[in-house]
C-alpha cells in the first residue's frame, strides 16, 4: 500500500510534482480483510463499529471496523452482488441487489442465525442500483425501475425498452414534483415523478420525461443542492440541472473539439462539499470547481483547482475529508492512494 501526500499550494496553481510521505508517520495500515473469494463492488458504514462489503462471490460481509474480524456473512444470492443500501439505520436493515434478478432483505440487529428476511424477486433483470426514498419508500432500478414500500410491497414498477441500457445510478429530487432521476449508459436522463394514485393511496411512478443534453453516455450522477444537481459523461461535459424546471443552468469541462475514441477527459465521479465545491475526477487526474462563483460577467465556471496527473491511470474513486478540506483518490486497478489539500 503506498500512501503519498501533496503539499498545500494556492488554488487555481497546476500541481504535477508530489512529496512522497513517509509510511511510518503519516498513516499505518490497521487491518487486511479476507473473507471474500472474488472482485468487492461495494462497501457502506453500517453504524459506529461495523461496515458491510459486498462482493461477486454472491455474498456479502458485515465486518467489525476495530478488530477487523467478521461478524457474519450474508449468504443467499446466485449471482454477483452489485449494489447495497442501508435501509433503516436504527434497525438496522440492509438491503442488496444482484444480477440472479432480486433484492435481499437482511437484518442486522442480530450477529449470529439467518438474517434474511424477504427476497424480492418483481425485477426482470439484474438490479444495478437502490435507493432510498423519503416517506418510507426505496427505489432500485436495472432493465426496469421499481417504487418500494419499506416493509417490500412493490408499489409501481415500469419497465424500460428493450433496447435501452440498465439504469446505473439514482437520485431523488425534491422541485416542483417529488421525483427520481435515472442515468444509464445512455446521454440522456429520465426523470420519474412519484405521485399519489387518488384512489389506491398508493405512491406511483410516472412514465419518465427525458433531459436531453449531454452528447455521450452519461457516467454519473450526484446531488449538489436542493435546487440543483449534476451530472457527468464520457466526453468530460459536466452538467448543473435545477430541480424545479429540469434545466440545464451550467455547464462545466466543456470542450467543442473532443477526442471521441479514447475519451481522455472522462468524467469517473463527482463530489459536492459544503454545496458549493464541485470535485470531478477527469482521466488522471480531477478538478475542483465553485458552482456558486464565476470567472467573469459571462458565467464562465470558476476553476479553483487542477491536478492533471494525479495518478498514473485514471481516478475511480473518490473521498472527501471534510474537516481538512481534503480528498482521497485511488486510481484504476492499483491500490495506490493519495491524499491532497485544496485550500478552498
Amino acid at each position: 500500500m503506498l500512501w503519498a501526500r501533496r503539499k498545500k499550494a494556492p488554488i487555481h496553481q497546476h500541481v504535477d510534482k508530489y512529496q512522497e510521505a513517509d509510511h511510518d508517520q503519516h498513516s499505518r495500515e490497521l487491518h487486511i480483510l479476507s473473507g471474500h473469494s472474488d472482485i468487492i463492488r461495494v462497501a457502506a458504514r453500517v453504524d459506529n463499529k461495523r461496515f458491510i462489503t459486498a462482493s461477486d462471490d454472491a455474498t456479502a460481509i458485515v465486518w467489525n471496523a476495530e478488530t477487523g474480524c467478521k461478524e457474519c456473512v450474508l449468504k443467499g444470492h446466485k449471482h454477483p452482488i452489485s449494489c447495497l443500501l442501508l435501509l433503516d439505520p436504527q434497525t438496522p436493515v440492509v438491503l442488496t441487489g444482484s444480477s440472479d434478478k432480486t433484492i435481499r432483505v437482511w437484518d442486522l440487529s442480530y450477529t449470529s442465525g439467518d438474517h434474511s428476511m424477504q427476497v424480492l424477486k418483481e425485477h426482470c433483470s439484474a438490479v444495478k442500483c437502490l435507493l432510498k426514498l423519503d416517506m418510507n419508500m426505496f427505489c432500485s432500478g436495472g432493465a426496469d425501475i421499481c417504487l418500494w414500500h419499506d416493509n417490500g410491497t412493490l408499489l409501481s414498477r415500469i419497465p424500460r425498452n428493450e433496447k435501452d441500457p440498465a439504469i446505473h445510478t439514482l437520485l431523488q429530487v425534491h422541485g416542483r414534483h417529488f421525483s427520481v432521476i435515472a442515468a444509464a449508459d445512455y446521454p440522456s436522463l429520465a426523470v420519474y415523478d412519484i405521485i399519489k394514485d387518488s384512489d389506491s393511496e398508493k405512491h406511483q411512478l410516472k412514465p419518465p420525461q427525458f433531459l436531453a443534453r449531454h452528447r455521450e453516455d452519461i457516467q454519473c450522477l450526484t446531488r449538489v443542492s436542493d435546487s440543483i444537481f449534476a451530472s457527468a459523461s464520457l466526453d468530460g461535459a459536466i452538467i448543473l440541472w435545477s430541480t424545479n424546471s429540469f434545466s440545464a443552468v451550467k455547464q462545466y469541462n466543456y470542450t467543442d473539439d473532443y477526442q471521441k475514441r479514447n475519451f481522455p477527459d472522462r468524467v469517473w465521479q463527482i463530489l459536492v462539499m459544503e454545496e458549493r465545491y464541485l470535485f470531478a475526477s477527469v482521466s488522471n487526474g480531477f478538478k475542483v470547481f465553485d458552482v456558486i462563483a464565476s470567472e467573469d460577467n459571462q458565467g464562465c465556471p470558476k476553476l479553483l483547482a487542477c491536478y492533471l496527473n494525479a495518478h498514473q491511470l485514471p481516478i475511480t474513486h473518490m473521498e472527501l475529508i471534510e474537516n481538512h478540506k481534503g480528498v482521497y483518490t485511488q486510481y484504476w486497478l492499483q491500490w495506490n492512494i493519495r491524499h491532497f489539500c485544496i485550500l478552498l
